[in-house]
């Protein structure tokens, strides 16, 4: 019975270690299969990221020259608005300064007519006195040629002529004054427009300027 009982022992070890074998076995191929797959896996891996670093690098370098293209074309149109805008600049400048030499001339030309109409009335004056002087003195002389009982009369007539004088010479200072001052209104008007012309055309030339580089903002976007 015990030998039975051993033998039968002895056969279930071998049929257990056998089972446990075969699993082993099933096992390491399933382990092997496995180690291949994730080899190939591996692989494929690194196929598609090599694939994708190129794909990447080649974007790259077409993005880098397009943004090369793109920023000569920028830069080529920012130099023509802006040689068009210097060119704006530069016949507005003229043009301003045609301007102010125009209103200058101008300007001096009524300056020499004012001193022309100022030169004329101090002729006339001069005339006036001249001639109220010559009769002062013929009075004087006439007076002269009288009787002492007729100073009082001389002496009258030589205040008319003083006060005639006086008169005329105020007359004359007044006119001279009027006419300077007409003379001043007159340049001061002038070169307020002369300012005011000027901060146009500058005003004008800013605008552009403004407007073609907004352009060229607008355009490189």
């Amino acid at each position: 019975m015990k030998k039975s009982l051993l033998a039968f022992s002895v056969v279930g070890s071998s049929v257990l270690l056998t089972a446990c074998d075969n699993g082993k076995a099933k096992i390491e191929a399933e382990l092997s299969a496995t180690k291949a797959e994730l080899a190939a896996l591996q692989i494929t891996l690194e196929e598609v990221k090599k694939g994708a670093e190129s794909q990447v690098a080649e974007l790259e370098k077409t993005t880098a020259e397009k943004m090369v293209l793109i920023q000569k074309i920028a830069d080529e149109k920012a130099a023509e608005v802006q040689k068009e805008a210097d060119l704006k600049v530069s016949e507005a400048q003229k043009a301003a300064e045609a301007k102010v030499a125009e209103m200058q001339k101008s300007l001096d030309a009524q300056l020499e007519e004012a001193k022309k109409i100022s030169e004329e009335k101090w002729q006339m004056l001069k005339q006036s006195l001249e001639a109220q002087l010559a009769e002062s003195q013929l009075a004087t002389e006439r007076a002269k040629e009288m009787a002492v009982d007729k100073k009082s009369k001389l002496s009258e007539a030589f205040e008319d002529v003083k006060s005639s004088i006086s008169n005329s010479l105020k007359d004359a200072k007044e006119a001279i004054a009027d006419t300077m001052q007409d003379a001043g209104k007159a340049i001061q008007n002038m070169g307020s427009d002369m300012k005011s012309e000027i901060q146009k055309a500058t005003q004008a030339t800013e605008s552009q300027r403004e407007e073609n580089q907004n352009e060229t903002k607008n355009e490189s976007q």
